[in-house]
Formats: C-alpha cells, structure tokens, sequence
C-alpha cells in the first residue's frame, strides 16, 4: 500500500488460497509467470528484429544497414515492437502494414513488409517460432503501376552531349555525368570514388567492398575516353582525396 490497493490485495490472496487448494505452490507460480514474462520480453519481434539485423551487417554495406533499421524503428517497432514473435498473426502485421500504405508510401510498405518476414524466418530457424504469419500476406498489398524513367534514345545522344558541353556546370559537375555514362557505375560510387582506387597503367579502377551493396569488391575497366576525362579531372581535383570533394 499504496501501490497495491486493499481490493486488489484481497483478489491476489484469494488467488493464492485456490492455488493452494489445487496443489499448487502461489510462490512457484509466481516465479514461473516471472520468467514467461521475461521470455516473452526477449523473444519480443523487436528485440529479435535487432539481433537479425546484427547478423545481416556483415554481408551489407554501411547505408544499406542503417536503411533497413530505421524503416524497422520508424514504421514496425512502434506498433508490434514488443509483441512477442510467436504471438504475431497476419491481421496484426497487416494493420501496421496499412498504416503505412496510408501515408502513400507503398514502396516503403513492401520494403517493411519483407522485413519483417525476414525477421520471422530467422526466429523460427533460431527456434523462437513454429510459423510465420507474414507469408499469408503475400499480394495483399496495394499494386501501384510502376512508371519507369523513358530512356534517351541513340538517336538523341548528340544532341545530349552537346547541351551538356554548352550548359553552364562546374567542370568537375560534367566529368563526373560523362564518367557515369562511359562507366556505367551508380551515381553514389561515382560521388565517392577517391583517387587510390585508380590504377591508370592497367586502366581499372577497384571500387572497395565496403562501398558495394552486395560487400564485393567492383572492378570498373576505363575506356581510353574516361582515362582522358581522369586526366583532365586531376587539373581540378588531384590534389584531394575524393574525385569530386564538395565544391563548398
């Protein structure tokens, strides 16, 4: 008392008492509800989501890992963070999934979704679940029609190369979209590309593994036309370590 109120004093004696009477030990109860208590905590979706994610980083890169645990933290661990692993049902994904369709974001709501049949699955080889509820969601998603970037034809590349020469960028802005096309890297590996990744004798340049999605080191050979846009390049930049350091 105060914490405990005299009713509810009474109920948990009474309890004790029909324990008694039936055999049981209240103090043995006890303990055991303690430690089911604790089990369900541990095997919480949240707490098993991050111990997934730990296993996953090593196969990663850096930005792909803190992606994946920030849509987790954001749009799955508020609403069934703590609900055990073994009690999740579909309808209870499915209405954290909603919530995300809701803002419009049906992407994100596939990406989370996936996720969290990720989770799941490595609950249940780890022996912390018999079944997963996140397969019975397949198609329940909202489709949206995918409307892909047109392509610039062959025929308009001229044209391309000539605005591009004519507009008014930062020289190292132009070899850097003219290194995209003649390499055919993503614009991320192009932006932190740094200068000893270069061989210039054996034409290659060896984007590290750690900056690779799928941590595999990328051989990219040069063309004798993105070894002329490096030289020019190193007028601008070769004193730095980046290519393309920030111009401010």
């Amino acid at each position: 008392y105060p914490d405990i109120s005299l009713k509810e004093a009474r109920f948990k004696r009474d309890e004790a008492r029909k324990a008694l009477s039936d055999g049981s030990d209240p103090v043995l109860i006890k303990k055991l509800d303690k430690i089911a208590l604790r089990t369900a905590s541990e095997n919480s979706f949240e707490n098993i989501a991050r111990e997934w994610h730990t296993t996953q980083l090593a196969r990663w890169s850096d930005s792909h890992g803190i992606r994946v645990i920030n849509s987790l933290e954001e749009d799955a661990f508020p609403l069934i963070g703590r609900i055990s692993i073994s009690e999740l049902t579909a309808p209870i994904i499915l209405e954290a999934i909603r919530k995300i369709e809701k803002r419009g974001a049906t992407e994100t709501a596939g990406r989370v979704l996936q996720r969290i049949n990720s989770v799941i699955r490595f609950a249940i080889q780890t022996g912390r679940a018999t079944s997963n509820p996140a397969n019975d969601l397949k198609g329940v998603l909202t489709a949206n029609k995918v409307e892909h970037r047109p392509a610039l034809p062959r025929s308009e590349l001229p044209e391309f190369f000539r605005r591009l020469k004519a507009e008014p960028l930062h020289p190292a802005t132009t070899i850097a979209i003219r290194l995209l096309m003649l390499t055919m890297t993503r614009p991320g590996e192009i932006r932190f590309a740094k200068w000893s990744e270069f061989d210039f004798e054996r034409a290659e340049w060896r984007i590290p593994a750690e900056r690779m999605k799928m941590r595999e080191e990328h051989l990219v050979p040069l063309s004798r036309q993105a070894l002329a846009l490096l030289d020019e390049l190193k007028l601008h930049t070769g004193h730095r370590e980046l290519l393309f350091p920030s111009q401010t």
